[in-house]
């Protein structure tokens, strides 16, 4: 017997809304490589975008500087390091109980979790359970769903899901995130609905209901978001700072020429048109409306 389920549009704004009067959420962003998880923390950041201060690790920055057009350079970095977390622990933790209505900041990590040492970190199991006593809006990106344990998982207020193509992924979302679906199938077939192309799945833990249409939406980031985070003196101070840094590297002389990579074994590749393959159409059982424009 089918089940007719109504999946709405996620309003990024009670994210803001729960900011200012919950404490800030933690929010986790679940996707592969290539599914657009930057452009859906760029979308998010946007609607957070008065937050004064924040701090982004990100283990792809230094390859295409995608968060500095946001974030100022100086508050983003490449590697993990446990005493930086502990630094934006404590000023949190001061910032409060100075002014605990300006106090409010962001840390990000984008795609640290094959750095092992990341949720062994005393500090982000605080944030985790903390975060939102100290003002601090926590943003977590992942490729696989399994990175947080349990105990951790309780702890999160919002869960974004990107497309995954894999069955015993998606077995995994359903089983430690999406538990709300009684049936694997049923999550299978609105998480297929909902993420299709660079739409996402969205789970509001914050949410009281046990309804599904109360606690699951579907929601497309728009991709291009013009905004800066932190006010004109920081971004002021950040050009002055790496003004600063570049003219000690002229003082340290000429930079290090790159290695070009030897090719010993050359392949000839011929790029092809791919073939289309028949493929057999299943009609699922359950309908999901509406359809979304």
């Amino acid at each position: 017997m089918s089940r007719e389920l109504e999946i709405s549009k996620f309003d990024p704004r009670v994210i803001e809304h729960r900011r200012l009067t919950a404490g800030p959420p933690t929010c986790v962003f679940i996707g592969k490589r290539g599914t657009g998880k930057s452009t859906l923390v760029a979308d998010i950041l946007h609607y957070v975008r008065k937050i004064p201060i924040g701090c982004v690790i990100s283990a792809t920055e230094d390859g295409n500087h995608y968060y500095e057009k946001h974030v100022p350079p100086i508050f983003i970095h490449s590697r993990f390091e446990s005493s930086l977390i502990e630094k934006i622990v404590d000023r949190q933790k001061d910032a409060v109980r100075a002014c605990p209505d300006k106090a409010h900041a962001f840390l990000l990590l984008d795609d640290m979790m094959y750095d092992k040492k990341v949720m062994k970190d005393r500090n982000i199991t605080e944030i985790f359970m903390n975060g939102r006593h100290w003002k601090l809006m926590f943003l977590l990106t992942m490729q696989y769903c399994m990175g947080i344990g349990p105990d951790l998982r309780t702890n999160i207020d919002y869960v974004f899901c990107l497309r995954e193509n894999i069955v015993d992924n998606q077995k995994k979302l359903w089983q430690h995130y999406f538990g709300i679906f009684p049936k694997f199938d049923q999550f299978r077939q609105v998480m297929n609905h909902c993420t299709d192309g660079w739409d996402a799945m969205v789970l509001d833990n914050t949410s009281k209901s046990t309804c599904i249409e109360d606690c699951v939406f579907w929601y497309r980031a728009k991709p291009g978001r013009q905004f800066k985070i932190g006010s004109p003196d920081l971004w002021k101070f950040n050009s002055k700072n790496l003004e600063t840094q570049d003219k000690s590297k002229k003082k340290g002389g000429s930079q290090d020429k790159d290695g070009a990579l030897e090719v010993k074994n050359p392949v000839i590749v011929n790029k092809i048109k791919r073939k289309t393959s028949g493929q057999t159409k299943i009609t699922p059982p359950q309908k999901i409306l509406p359809p979304k424009k």
